[in-house]
């Protein structure tokens, strides 16, 4: 029988599956809060307004790479010793895995640079969404192959990546060797380019929140066209998306942190893999908390309203009512414009 050398714990299996299983857990809420984030997009037909895309990709980003999380549970007790079938299957998670992480980092990277460039720029930024998906879903799937040139896809901690391990026997003996070429791949592939871009993603988001906060503040004075004109630049492509960088950059705070103390201390702390394990693939669930409760999608969420969206969306009858549209412009119509700056702030305090 082989020695599990790709486990994180190979000698204490409550730990073991305590990660696995926490980590499909985390993975299922992902799951479920990108199905609702879709969904909603879909039923309120919010999709026809750029910023709304570009969350819906967040959600389709979020949806693949949670699939990704829980599909990695299937085998990971025998890998050591698994038939060839099972070994292909694990290069397979191996694949997707490394290709959904990297479709949800772009996702986010565009959402970034979609920011800041509206802000900086006072730019419309529609005539970026088809290199959007080619830079978010195409880039992906290229780098992904890069590890089959070595045949670097296998086992790694509780799941399948870029194997940081081989396990190697002979006639009398077993042994657990350091994979190098996989740890070159993950290294350039992946960790590299991952702090990198979290780095400027964190540069932009700053400068992007100093910039808004400072044109917040010089909206005084009598009314303005060109003020007004900004607000509601403001409103519509810059209010939506603030948030969602930083979703990204919380939940690799302490993947990140258990990454670091591993490759210094070059020993795993069970605390510290548990921490990695619950916000590692938070990122699908913080989308769908933020854009939940965001007024407008709070408001279409009601009863009266859902009801007759619903009622819309299935019903023969071409004639369909939309009470959520009246409701909304009433209490647009009703709204003081001095309440306006203190609404778009929201999302900078």
């Amino acid at each position: 029988m082989g020695v599990p050398c790709q486990f994180v714990f190979p000698n204490d299996a409550t730990k073991q599956n305590a990660i696995v299983n926490i980590r499909v857990a985390t993975a299922s809420l992902s799951f479920l809060g990108s199905l609702f984030v879709i969904f909603t997009i879909w039923l309120f037909k919010k999709y026809v307004v750029f910023t709304q895309r570009l969350i819906l990709y967040l959600g389709f980003a979020g949806l693949l790479s949670s699939t990704a999380y829980i599909v990695g549970r299937i085998g990971f007790e025998q890998q050591d010793t698994a038939s060839q079938d099972e070994r292909r299957f694990c290069r397979f998670q191996g694949f997707i895995l490394l290709y959904s992480d990297w479709a949800l980092l772009l996702n986010f990277t565009c959402v970034t640079f979609n920011l800041f460039w509206n802000t900086i720029c006072n730019k419309k930024t529609e005539q970026f969404e088809i290199p959007y998906l080619l830079i978010s879903y195409l880039l992906p799937s290229l780098i992904a192959c890069i590890p089959f040139t070595d045949d670097s896809f296998g086992p790694s901690g509780a799941w399948c990546w870029i194997r940081q391990k081989e396990y190697v026997q002979n006639a009398t003996s077993f042994s657990c060797h350091a994979h190098e070429t996989g740890r070159i791949f993950g290294f350039v592939l992946w960790y590299i380019p991952l702090y990198f871009i979290l780095f400027t993603m964190l540069v932009t988001y700053a400068v992007v929140v100093c910039v808004v906060r400072r044109k917040i503040n010089s909206w005084q004075g009598t009314f303005d066209p060109v003020v007004e004109q900004q607000k509601v630049h403001l409103r519509h492509q810059i209010r939506p998306l603030m948030w969602y960088p930083i979703a990204y950059i919380f939940v690799t705070i302490f993947p990140t942190i258990n990454r670091i103390y591993d490759i210094v201390e070059e020993r795993d702390v069970f605390a510290l893999w548990i921490l990695h394990v619950l916000f590692s693939p938070l990122s699908g669930a913080l989308v769908a908390i933020m854009y939940g409760v965001e007024r407008d999608t709070f408001r279409r969420y009601r009863w009266s309203n859902f009801r007759g969206i619903m009622r819309s969306k299935f019903a023969k009858d071409t004639t369909t009512e939309y009470p959520v549209y009246v409701e909304e412009v009433k209490e647009r119509d009703g709204q003081k414009s001095e309440d306006e700056n203190d609404a778009l702030t929201k999302p900078l305090m």
